[in-house]
């Protein structure tokens, strides 16, 4: 089982909470009309040397500059949720439910308000009164532009953390593999380490697991009770699913180094099962919930 005691060094903390700081500062300038065009988080990752795929968490990023400044021209408020029954927890910004027929960041409010059959407004202020009898239950509050960052700025901080420290281990695993004789190892699709790991654990890192892949991935296993679900995935700073794998359970894909949460969907769950709590990978490479 995963060493659950394991936390990244404070070197990868430092550097994390360096770059969180530089990425959201760039949403503190000037008032903009329109969305960002881009997100400089990997621009600061090269200005601080730090090595470590960043794809992923640009995208992420993308989708919630797109959103923080569509629910700006609203009311200037975006949701944020408690991950857990961890009354300590803090919320972290959240999706917004709605399905854009269109690709973001590329497309403006303006553009919205010229080309959406109804005024996107109205969404908004339905969502905004369904929270008003609902939120609460479900943990999610309506907040103001600065705390959203706030809690934007500390959650990122956390998962660059295990991000950057996951990496390095990751390079530590591939190079014992390599001077075992063992070569490439594959994640989904790829060859599994013998027994034990095979990968060596150095300096006090985490545990490896039992299958990784090129690029920095690690194999992952979500374990739910409900079967036949479709598991989503999303990173714990920014509460926004994406596909993991199907069906439940468990489901099997590789996952970079981060802290995730997952929900399912499916013919009983069609607006999506109850949250997960978060996972850290590593060390949680079988990630096992009883919230759905």
């Amino acid at each position: 089982m995963p060493d659950n005691d394991y936390r990244p060094d404070e070197e990868s903390f430092e550097l994390a909470r360096n770059l969180a700081a530089f990425t959201v500062k760039d949403f503190h300038g000037p008032s903009r009309q329109e969305p960002p065009e881009g997100i400089s988080l990997e621009m600061h990752a090269r200005e601080l040397r730090i090595d470590a795929p960043l794809r992923d968490v640009t995208f992420v990023m993308q989708e919630f500059a797109w959103q923080w400044e569509l629910a700006r021209q609203f009311d200037g408020k975006m949701p944020c949720v408690r991950i857990g029954d961890d009354e300590q927890a803090q919320p972290v910004p959240l999706s917004l439910p709605f399905d854009w027929p269109f690709a973001r960041p590329f497309r403006s409010w303006r553009w919205i308000r010229r080309h959406f059959p109804f005024p996107p407004e109205f969404l908004f202020e339905e969502y905004r009164d369904y929270l008003s009898t609902n939120g609460e239950r479900e943990g999610i509050s309506m907040e103001s532009p600065d705390n959203v960052l706030e809690r934007l700025q500390n959650g990122l901080g956390d998962f660059l953390a295990y991000r950057i420290a996951g990496f390095r281990a990751w390079m530590n695993w591939m190079m014992g593999s390599e001077e075992n004789g063992q070569g490439s190892i594959g994640g989904k699709g790829g060859r599994k380490l013998p027994p034990g790991g095979g990968g060596r654990r150095r300096g006090g890192g985490p545990p490896p697991p039992s299958s990784w892949s090129p690029g920095g991935g690690v194999g992952v296993e979500m374990w739910c009770n409900t079967p036949g679900l479709t598991v989503e995935f999303s990173h714990a700073y920014f509460i926004h699913f994406m596909n993991f794998g199907s069906p439940s359970s468990p489901v099997k894909n590789t996952l970079l180094a981060g802290r995730y949460v997952f929900q399912g969907k499916g013919p009983t769950y069609p607006a999506g099962t109850p949250r997960s709590q978060v996972f850290r990978v590593p060390p949680d490479y079988k990630a096992v919930t009883t919230y759905f």
